[in-house]
């Protein structure tokens, strides 16, 4: 191409010095302007939603039975701690260990069983927490009979957040739990543990851990719908021995207080009144354990059933209706006087109108 195709706007040297200088004053600024942005974005909240954290089966040399970790947040400068779900099956648990730092763990779901070395094992329910101390030898996992699930918060030192030792051995996983107030000892008072059916049917120990094991984990129906299955069928055949643990697994599986309370006053008209009482009695003490009163419990109905009156007035109403003038002398027969009265016909004898 030929340089007569270009059109050349000659620029001064001062021009050029005037826009050099407006970059120089508006570096600063941009300079701070990005700064900011990047300040912004790393200032965000970082949401970690349920699920985006694939879990994990946590590892047969620290753990016994089938354990599953489900991370929540990883370590983050400058803080060091990290938490995650952990849900234990029924029976299964963690080896003794360690935390440099410490651990807290809320349990969610199901019966914790926490020990630290030298003390009785301790149950904790859901929203129950325990604080355990940097370097406190110890071990917590799920009951014998009920799965559970806590989340464990703990720091780490140097990127180690945990010190495993020896496994839990059969013996030490099956002392049984302490009781810290009379109430809970009224309402455990008759639950047996593993120990005391072992060392009267040692086959029926087994059978108790891993059958009634295998049983709660089938899929067909939810564990708070096999929990409401199982209170009824004990409720009906009137086992009491069994009720107290069963009542406290429905509790940790979803079923609320006012459904256990309906439960025992529908069965009164199926099973009996006294198998109904006899349910009362076991779940005041296990309410009274887990500190739950009078206003979560469903109030009485103002009404049950219609009133005798009501009954015997339209009674009376339907047969001057109804009844020929020649046929009302019917209302004079014992039958008719007495459900006129009391609503019912008298058991005593078979009554006919001539």
């Amino acid at each position: 191409m030929s340089r007569a195709n270009y059109n050349f706007m000659p620029v001064s040297w001062r021009t050029l010095v005037k826009a050099a200088g407006v970059i120089v004053l508006a570096l600063p600024a941009i300079l701070r302007a990005q700064d900011g942005v990047a300040e912004k974005q790393e200032s965000r909240i970082e949401i970690k939603r349920r699920g985006s954290q694939p879990p994990t089966e946590a590892p047969a040399e620290h753990f016994t039975g089938r354990v599953r970790i489900e991370p929540l947040f990883q370590e983050n400068d400058p803080s060091h701690t990290s938490a995650a779900y952990v849900t234990f099956e029924p029976g299964a648990h963690s080896a003794w260990h360690t935390h440099p730092l410490g651990q807290i763990l809320i349990v969610t779901a199901g019966m914790c069983w926490v020990q630290r070395w030298g003390d009785a094992i301790e149950e904790l329910r859901p929203g129950d927490a325990v604080w355990i101390r940097p370097g406190q030898k110890h071990w917590h996992g799920a009951s014998p009979t009920s799965a559970m699930t806590h989340i464990a918060i703990q720091g780490a030192v140097d990127g180690k957040n945990i010190d495993w030792m020896e496994k839990v051995t059969e013996e030490e996983y099956n002392m049984k739990p302490s009781t810290k107030t009379n109430a809970q000892s009224d309402a455990f008072s008759s639950l047996l543990t593993l120990d005391d059916i072992r060392t009267v049917a040692p086959a029926l120990a087994r059978y108790t851990k891993e059958t009634l094991a295998d049983l709660w984990k089938r899929p067909g129906l939810s564990a708070r719908d096999r929990s409401l299955v199982t209170i009824a069928a004990l409720i009906a055949r009137n086992q009491m021995t069994e009720l107290p643990s069963q009542f406290n697994r429905a509790l940790d599986n979803g079923v609320k207080a006012s459904e256990v309370s309906e439960v025992i006053t529908h069965l009164a008209f199926y099973s009996g009144w006294a198998n109904a009482m006899s349910a009362v009695a076991v779940a005041k003490g296990v309410f009274r354990a887990r500190r739950i009163g009078a206003d979560q419990v469903p109030p009485p109905q103002v009404r049950f059933f219609p009133s005798i009156r009501r009954l015997r007035r339209n009674a009376q109403l339907l047969w001057s209706k109804t009844l020929d003038p020649s046929r009302q002398e019917l209302c004079n027969t014992p039958a008719i006087r007495c459900f006129m009265t009391f609503g019912c016909a008298p058991h005593s004898r078979r009554v006919t109108a001539a």
